[in-house]
């Protein structure tokens, strides 16, 4: 994962979410005072909640019961989940896995020519 992150990608630390805000040997993300190694990220699964953070909506693909897609309204192509758990997208006329949040993050950039940006709150909520 990474030589996969980029600034501004989502990664869990400590188990909570936060954005990366430099990469290196080190990170620095926006929940942390220092810089931490590398090693002690975790990628974010991909997930519904994450899609519609983003701003994706959903459908039902044509003809399926469990089958769905997801658009977004600066994407032609949409993010297709087959029961509704494995995450593909194509890109160059293959269907491509995106198993991680950093993995959307990073195609939506190259597609779009800009960085995809949360609709929704990604930290849990406090009692």
């Amino acid at each position: 994962m990474k030589t996969e992150l980029r600034i501004g990608n989502w990664v869990m630390l400590s188990g909570k979410p936060c954005q990366v805000q430099t990469v290196g040997m080190w990170l620095h993300t926006d929940t942390t005072v220092d810089e931490v190694p590398i090693e002690s990220i975790e990628a974010i699964p991909l997930s519904e909640e994450w899609l519609r953070m983003f701003g994706f909506r959903k459908s039902r693909l044509a003809g399926y019961d469990r089958h769905f897609q997801y658009h977004h309204p600066k994407l032609n192509n949409p993010i297709t989940a087959l029961y509704n758990a494995d995450f593909s997208m194509n890109l160059d006329g293959r269907a491509r896995v995106l198993k991680h949040v950093h993995q959307l993050q990073n195609a939506f950039f190259v597609i779009a020519d800009e960085e995809l940006t949360l609709t929704g709150n990604p930290y849990p909520k406090t009692i």
